[in-house]
């Protein structure tokens, strides 16, 4: 075999053309930067700040409910109403047997009678003979006449307590008794009910009045809650509740407050007193809670180098801008932020670790939430 010797200066020369050319290729083909805006999704902020929610299970009862009971005891002649039976005020609900209440006031009218019919004959004689009857006794007759004109009182009174009448319009919500039943004075005979209000009664924990709620009484700051009822098998059914009533002192046992929230249900509802349901409150942004300010998704957030916290505004130029922020509380997704923000600026809520300042951005929403911003 030939040697051939090897050629580092022609090796050299051949390489250095091929730099050269490659140099040269570079410098022919400038790199293209895409300079497309950036897609984001927004949030377009309101006034709401971070709103909480507080749940509370109650059970409804009527504004207005009796329990019916006669004054005086006997044997029940006629129940005139059933089971949920619509009454008017004044309508009369229940009878006992008024023989003997009769025959009672028949004797206290007799000795009543006697009693007066002695008094004028006292007067006749001392007005024919003036003296013959002493003052004493004269006195002493009309003191039998107050004493029988009383027992005659009691026993009409007696005598109209063998009837039972409605004190209000409402429903009857329950019959205790039988006909021909014996029954106690004061003994419960029947309950009734007036549905066209209603209450929900909830029990309250000492911790739950301790939220910062605006308002001076315990009606204004319910109220501010803006409550409503709920029912697990009505979802659809969301009721307006306003304050009736709270216990000043809680509960020895559980450490609760009752709290009666009143509504009117709709004619036809189906919500009836004794069905439970469950009462939610909302808990509106304070300082003192760290929820004011405005409610963010927290992917709005981000930290810079000092590790300050940031949201990027988009400016009507569809640039972004870094706004410095304070951190407020959490929940739900959202944190509280405050910041030189208003009502209606858009936030940038993706890619915020990508973006610089000033870089031009598209907004990319779907349509629902599309609609929602433009709101």
């Amino acid at each position: 075999m030939k040697y051939t010797p090897f050629n580092s200066t022609a090796l050299l020369i051949t390489c250095g053309l091929s730099l050269s050319t490659l140099s040269s290729c570079k410098k022919d083909s400038p790199v293209v930067r895409d300079n497309k805006p950036r897609l984001v999704k927004a949030f377009s902020l309101d006034s709401q700040g971070l709103s909480r929610q507080i749940e509370f299970a109650g059970q409804i009862e009527p504004v207005y409910e009796s329990r019916k009971a006669f004054e005086v005891p006997g044997r029940i002649i006629r129940t005139h109403v059933r089971d949920g039976e619509t009454i008017t005020k004044g309508q009369l609900l229940a009878e006992l047997d008024p023989r003997d209440y009769e025959a009672d006031l028949e004797s206290a009218t007799a000795v009543y009678e006697s009693a007066i019919s002695v008094v004028n004959r006292i007067k006749t004689i001392n007005e024919r003979q003036s003296g013959a009857i002493s003052k004493q006794e004269l006195e002493l007759a009309q003191r039998d006449v107050r004493t029988a004109t009383a027992a005659m009182h009691r026993a009409q009174k007696a005598l109209d307590d063998t009837k039972m009448y409605a004190d209000f319009s409402g429903k009857v919500a329950k019959v205790l008794t039988d006909d021909f039943a014996n029954v106690a004075a004061k003994q419960d005979v029947l309950i009734i009910q007036d549905d066209s209000e209603l209450v929900i009664a909830i029990e309250v924990p000492e911790s739950a009045l301790m939220i910062p709620i605006e308002g001076n009484t315990a009606a204004e700051k319910v109220n501010n809650s803006q409550p409503r009822m709920v029912m697990s098998n009505l979802p659809d059914l969301s009721i307006p509740l306003v304050f009736r009533e709270a216990s000043t002192s809680p509960d020895p046992a559980t450490r609760t407050y009752t709290i009666r929230l009143q509504f009117t249900p709709e004619n036809g509802s189906p919500v009836k007193s004794g069905m439970t349901a469950k009462v939610i409150a909302n808990i509106p942004p304070s300082k003192l809670l760290k929820t004011a300010g405005f409610g963010v998704p927290s992917s709005a957030v981000f930290f810079n180098n000092d590790g300050a916290a940031n949201v990027w505004k988009i400016t009507e130029d569809m640039k972004v801008s870094s706004v410095t922020v304070t951190l407020g509380a959490a929940d739900s997704g959202l944190i509280a932020i405050e910041g030189d923000l208003k009502q209606g600026d858009l936030l940038a809520t993706t890619g915020t670790g990508f973006l610089t300042e000033n870089q031009s951005v598209r907004i990319w929403q779907n349509k629902t939430e599309l609609n929602t911003l433009k709101q």
